[in-house]
């Protein structure tokens, strides 16, 4: 039972993969209580401090997951180097297996590069 960023394009359209079939939620319900996302900088210099985001579900199905993440900064987003989306799993019971009644681990992680 996993799930993989499969995607995030130049528009902030960011989708995810399960590799189960998931019971379906109401993407509304789906906020920072139940996933944390950041960008993970490829250095430590000054634009970091302007890498911020807010996000929002916009589709969520038994196979997918797409969010929309809307950068505060656009530019210094991988601007001279590949910076990475994480998204962490707070509240797994959000992610609950049709199946077997498991869930996605807690603190699950996804990375992927942005813009590559």
């Amino acid at each position: 039972m996993t799930a993989k960023i499969s995607f995030v394009d130049q528009w902030g359209l960011m989708k995810i993969d399960f590799s189960n079939e998931f019971l379906p939620m109401n993407n509304s319900l789906l906020d920072e209580s139940v996933l944390d996302i950041s960008i993970k900088p490829y250095d430590t210099g000054e634009r970091v401090a302007k890498l911020r985001l807010n996000w929002w579900c916009t589709e969520y199905t038994e196979r997918t997951m797409s969010i929309k993440l809307n950068f505060t900064h656009p530019i210094f987003v991988s601007a001279e180097g590949t910076d990475r989306v994480q998204v962490v799993v707070k509240n797994s019971t959000f992610f609950k297996r049709i199946e077997y009644q498991r869930f996605l681990p807690k603190d699950y992680k996804m990375t992927k590069n942005l813009f590559t």
